[in-house]
């Protein structure tokens, strides 16, 4: 079973306001504040949690795709649970911008997960002035797994601009303080100040940069 304050936005906007959330269910997933955005915008919230245990945890979204954006969005807290999404698990032809992640993250998954402070997977988006300061620990060998953004993909991908300060304890391949893995895309004006732990494919950047043979 899966939650969010709401299931699906498309052309909409959502702004100025706050969630509390305590939850304690191995049987529940959270997805924020809306599970999928449809050329949507949520603005100017803070979410704080504590969650003791659920399946996944999404502090703002699910899936964001065609044009939608999350500005001045706030998390923080602590949450342990199988699957840790960050802020936002997919981000396709939108942005992330002027937003933060301070959640103290533990995620127990025993299968392979993309992992990111302020998203899992970036698809042709820009990812701007963003920072995580919280903390992310895992248990089991996933990843790969970013401070900012766990895997880059798409010539137009882009994370800029953006500082993680948090620590990153794993026992994962292709760790990076501010992106996993690099698959395309570009990584510019950053900055980690986090210690990174990992089994191989460990940078304070990037963890490993596997770019494709038309990439630039």
């Amino acid at each position: 079973e899966a939650i969010s304050l709401v299931e699906k936005a498309k052309s909409s906007t959502m702004k100025d306001f706050s969630i509390h959330l305590s939850l304690d269910n191995d049987e529940l997933s959270f997805y924020g504040i809306c599970r999928y955005l449809q050329n949507s915008t949520i603005s100017d919230c803070n979410v704080y949690v504590i969650v003791k245990d659920c399946i996944t945890f999404n502090g703002i979204s699910n899936v964001m795709k065609n044009n939608s954006s999350i500005k001045n969005c706030h998390c923080s807290g602590e949450v342990n649970a199988d699957i840790m999404k960050g802020l936002v698990w997919s981000v396709t032809d939108s942005d992330i911008r002027r937003s933060s992640n301070d959640i103290d993250a533990t995620s127990n998954t025993k299968t392979s997960s993309i992992i990111g402070g302020i998203c899992c997977r970036n698809h042709n988006s820009v990812i701007k002035n963003c920072e995580f300061s919280g903390s992310i620990t895992c248990t089991a060998e996933v990843g790969p797994i970013g401070g900012i953004c766990g895997q880059m993909f798409d010539k137009n991908s882009r994370t800029e601009n953006c500082v993680n300060t948090g620590d990153i304890n794993s026992k994962s391949n292709q760790v990076g303080g501010i992106v996993g893995r690099l698959g395309d895309g570009e990584v510019k004006y950053t900055e980690n100040y986090g210690s990174v732990s990992g089994v191989n494919y460990i940078g304070g950047i990037v963890g490993i940069c596997n770019l494709h043979e038309d990439a630039e």
